[in-house]
């Protein structure tokens, strides 16, 4: 395998992550949440990335047996050593497109978690104005308690 096979590879697996990752912000900017498809892409993306690592760590012993470090300088240099140097800047800027689908993508995930944890909150504040809660020896209570929606 060469650095040129390595590299369209590495483009090809980017081009398809980052088709899931706008379907994944499509489901996001969605009014209601979509869990089963947000699931699905999850899964879609595992293997993707398994073989975008595997792929970099072989790109990284090419360059490394050819006298270059992994540095983006030295991965540029070896790539026009090896005539393959608009391949590697194409699948540059496909995973440069790639990093900032994922970063919206998690901002967009932030935000409904941010949202679902208001709501919860005022579910529960309008609940305990509204009806007693019980502690664990049976004991009524009208204490507000904060639910938290983070793991």
């Amino acid at each position: 395998m060469s650095l040129s096979s390595v590299v369209q590879q590495q483009h090809q697996l980017l081009e398809k992550l980052k088709q899931l990752l706008e379907h994944e912000q499509q489901l996001l900017s969605q009014g209601s949440i979509d869990g089963e498809a947000l699931t699905q892409v999850a899964a879609d993306k595992t293997p993707l990335y398994e073989q975008l690592e595997r792929l970099e760590h072989q790109r990284d012993e090419f360059a490394q047996q050819a006298g270059f470090s992994n540095s983006p300088r030295d991965m540029q240099a070896f790539a026009v050593q090896e005539n393959t140097v608009n391949d590697w800047n194409a699948m540059r800027l496909v995973a440069q497109r790639v990093a900032q689908l994922n970063r919206l993508n998690g901002e967009l995930i932030d935000h409904r978690l941010r949202h679902n944890q208001q709501m919860l909150n005022l579910l529960r504040e309008s609940s305990a104005e509204h009806a007693p809660t019980y502690s664990s020896s049976g004991s009524q209570s009208a204490k507000v308690q904060r639910l938290s929606s983070k793991a």
